[in-house]
This record gives structure tokens, sequence and C-alpha cells, in this order.
């Protein structure tokens, strides 16, 4: 009935549905920076607040937070599995921004708000255009990121 392509096609479309997803995430980033910034302080001082707690301790309000987070995991773990993908070295150029460069500066700025809203708003302006970039090469562009990059370096 259906053949390994078609699978192999549905699989790709789930995968890039769920960078779209991302990428949409990360334009709100970019468009509210402050209110995401506000949000962020006020959760992390909620954190603050029940760290320690076993689950049953926690406040209504953390637990309903956690819940309607959880699928941040799924952004956390798609460019890891794009490693697998043909495009495996603008993913592995992904994971590096964001894991090696953005993620120590963040942390520097978790207690300055202006920092942290530049620096957040820096890097969820490179990571939307490195996955709208993904995305528009897995559909239509077709190039060897691997080889781009070479060539780029050298």
């Amino acid at each position: 009935m259906y053949s390994l392509k078609n699978y192999s096609i549905m699989l790709k479309f789930i995968f890039y549905a769920i960078g779209v997803c991302y990428l949409i995430y990360e334009i709100l980033w970019i468009t509210h920076p402050i209110e995401r910034a506000t949000e962020s302080f006020n959760l992390a001082k909620l954190f603050q607040d029940n760290k320690g707690k076993k689950w049953d301790t926690y406040s209504q309000e953390y637990k309903d937070w956690i819940k309607s987070k959880f699928y941040l995991v799924i952004y956390v773990v798609w460019p890891f599995f794009g490693l697998f993908t043909f495009q495996w070295a603008g993913f592995l150029l992904f994971i590096l921004i964001n894991h090696i460069i953005f993620t120590p500066i963040n942390r520097l700025g978790k207690n300055n708000k202006p920092l942290f809203i530049f620096t957040h708003f820096i890097h969820s302006f490179i990571a939307a255009i490195l996955i709208g970039f993904l995305i528009l090469n897995s559909y239509h562009l077709k190039l060897d990121v691997y080889k781009e990059l070479v060539l780029l370096v050298s």
C-alpha cells in the first residue's frame, strides 16, 4: 500500500514541520523580546522559589508552567535529529552556535535584563535565519551544506 519512499517523504515533512514550529517560536522572541524576557525572569524566580521541593509541594502555578513548557523538549532534541539528515553540517553549526556561543552569554546576562533581551534577540535572529535556511535548503536549494561550509572556511 505505502512504499518506503512515501514513508520517507512523510517523515521528512513531519521533521521540517517541527522546524517550522521552531522557526515561529524564534520569531516570537524576535517580535516580542521584552515580554518574553519578562516572562523568563518571572519563571526563573518561580523556579528558585520551588527549588528543592518535591512535585507534591510545588505551587500550582509552577506545575502548570512545567506542563505547558514540555513542548520545548522537542525543540532541544530536533537539531540533534537533524544530524542524521543530508544537512548534518548545518545542524551541527546550529547546535554549536546555540550551545557553545549563546548559552554561556545568556547565563552571563541572566541577572541583567537589558543584556539578556539583547543577547536573546541576537540569538533568536541568528537561529531563525539558520532554521529558515535549513528548511528552504531541504525542499528547494538542495545545497551540500558541508561543501559550502568548507568553501566558506577555506
